[in-house]
C-alpha cells in the first residue's frame, strides 16, 4: 500500500495523457488503412461492373448463336451448302 500511495494524481494524468495521444495516433493509422479499403473496394466493385457487363454481353452472344437458324453452326453450313 505504500507505494500505491506515493502516486498522485499528476502522475496519473500524465498516464491517461500518454496513453490518449497513443490512442489518437492508432486511431489516424486506423483511418489511414481504411481509406485505402475503401478505395481499393471501389476499385473492386468498378471491376466487378465491367466483368458483368462483358458477361452479360457474352452471354447474349451465346444466346444469339444459338438461336434456330443463326448463329456459327447455321452459318458453318450456309456457307458449306455454298461452296458445294
Amino acid at each position: 500500500m505504500a507505494a500505491s500511495s506515493k502516486v498522485t494524481s499528476k502522475d496519473i494524468m500524465a498516464t491517461v495523457e500518454a496513453h490518449q495521444e497513443r490512442l489518437e495516433e492508432m486511431m489516424e493509422m486506423i483511418n489511414r488503412r481504411l481509406q485505402v479499403v475503401k478505395h481499393q473496394n471501389l476499385e473492386a466493385e468498378a471491376l466487378m461492373q465491367v466483368f458483368m457487363a462483358e458477361h452479360s454481353s457474352l452471354m447474349s452472344l451465346m444466346r444469339e448463336m444459338l438461336r434456330p437458324g443463326k448463329g456459327t453452326r447455321s452459318t458453318s453450313t450456309d456457307c458449306t451448302e455454298t461452296d458445294d
